[in-house]
This record gives structure tokens, C-alpha cells and sequence, in this order.
């Protein structure tokens, strides 16, 4: 009974059911008709090879918006376009983010086999050729940009990288590597070489993969894509001794 003496009626209490928050819809950046500013910033600045840039173009990973920045696709399992990362092409203007509606999804490259490199005539029968195409990776490189990605996989011995997945975060997004860590792949940490890269490589029991960073004395692996090409380049263009230039 109440405190006035008077019965209370039962009150039925259900449990609250959470609802969880909605997926906010993804808007992907209007295409432009070309990709001449992407090409130009990722070739000539960043000098990532064009024939890298070409192929993820090729197979729609990458387009240029009507703002001139570089779009990334991050596609899930089925191929769905389900993010996207967006570098600014303006040097003196760096810009990056996500599409609107981008959660926890990776720009992801899979390095196979020989015939993600465009060799599939040298794979003989179609069983041979279908085996190949299901090969599933076996550990992945995680990066902090799509372009460090790239300059990675330019940089890195192709043989020692193979039947490996190179992702990025846009950022530093542990959430973003359940999925990976899920299927119980090896993750490879090969983000800047700085306090915040340490920090996340330790937090998240990752092994360290950007040693050579530091022993370069840079922060990324664009920044060492760059210097390593422009000491070749360099090095190429030193003129001959004259004493041997007369032999």
C-alpha cells in the first residue's frame, strides 16, 4: 500500500530496447570528366608510379571529383562502394576526410598473385586462374593515408608482399581493424613515424612495420617514396668523371 493507505496498481516495467543509431547514408563527391589533377598531384608531387595510379583507376577504386580532389573507394566483400577517403590536390591547400556516411570501412588493395598484376595469360588452366583469384591474404599492412599506401607498395620488394592486404585508415581509426583482426590476419603496422603512430602501434598490440621511417628520417612512407626518388634521380643525372669520360 501507499503511503495515503491507498492500493497502487501494478506497474509493468519492460526493459528498454536500444535501438542502435542509423547508418548515416553515404554521398560520394561528384565525378569530374577527367583525371588530370590527380594524376599531375600523384605522379609529379607525390611521384607515386602513374602505372599504379592508372590501374586503380582502372578498376574504379579511384576518380577524380568536380573539386579536383582524389577520390578512394572502400569497397566491401561484394564489391559495394560502402566509403570513400578524399585527398586535396592543391599543394598549397592540403585537404583530407571521408566521404559523408564513410563509418569504419578501409580503402583496401589486395597483392595477390601474379594475376593482380595483370599477368592472368601466364596462369594456364581456369581452374588455375579461378584458384588464384580466391587467394586469401595472409597478414595486412595498415597505413594512416591511402597515399602512404601507395608509396609503400611501389617501395616494397613485390615478392615479400605477396598474398597481403594493404590498408588505410584515413587517420588513426582502431575500430576501423576488427574486421581484419577478426579473420585472425597478422596486422602490420606501418604508420608515421611519430608520437601518435607509436602510441597506436603499442595500444593496439600491433608489430611495428615502419622502422625504416626512422632510419631515413622521415614521417611517411611518401615522404621516403620522395626522397628516395630524388636522390636516383640525382644520382642519374651526376655527370661522368672526366678522366673516364675519355676512355
Amino acid at each position: 500500500e501507499a503511503l495515503t493507505g491507498e492500493r497502487m496498481s501494478q506497474i509493468e516495467h519492460r526493459p528498454t530496447v536500444r535501438t542502435p543509431p542509423k547508418q548515416r547514408e553515404l554521398v560520394l563527391p561528384e565525378p569530374a570528366d577527367n583525371m588530370r589533377k590527380v594524376f599531375a598531384y600523384l605522379c609529379q608531387t607525390r611521384m607515386i608510379d602513374s602505372k599504379i595510379v592508372s590501374e586503380l583507376a582502372h578498376q574504379h577504386l579511384l576518380y577524380q571529383d568536380k573539386r579536383g580532389n582524389a577520390v578512394f573507394l572502400h569497397k566491401d566483400e561484394n564489391g559495394e562502394t560502402v566509403g570513400a577517403e578524399i585527398q586535396g590536390t592543391n599543394s598549397e591547400r592540403r585537404y583530407k576526410g571521408v566521404a559523408a556516411g564513410t563509418s569504419d570501412s578501409l580503402f583496401t588493395i589486395k597483392i595477390g598473385d601474379t594475376m593482380s598484376q595483370g599477368e592472368s595469360s601466364k596462369c594456364g588452366t581456369d581452374a588455375a586462374q579461378k584458384k588464384l583469384s580466391h587467394s586469401e591474404p595472409t597478414r595486412a599492412y595498415i597505413f594512416e593515408s591511402a597515399i602512404d599506401l601507395l608509396s609503400f607498395r611501389q617501395l616494397a620488394n613485390q615478392q615479400k608482399i605477396q598474398n597481403s592486404v594493404l590498408v588505410s585508415m584515413a587517420g588513426l581509426k582502431p575500430n576501423s581493424l576488427k574486421t581484419l583482426s577478426d579473420k585472425g590476419l597478422p596486422l602490420f603496422a606501418c604508420v608515421d613515424n611519430d608520437e601518435a603512430g607509436r602510441k597506436f602501434i603499442s595500444s593496439n598490440n600491433l608489430t611495428q612495420r615502419n622502422h625504416i621511417l626512422k632510419e631515413f628520417g622521415v614521417k611517411d612512407f611518401n615522404e621516403l617514396l620522395v626522397k628516395i626518388t630524388k636522390l636516383q634521380q640525382k644520382t642519374e643525372k651526376r655527370p661522368l668523371n672526366r678522366k673516364h669520360a675519355r676512355h
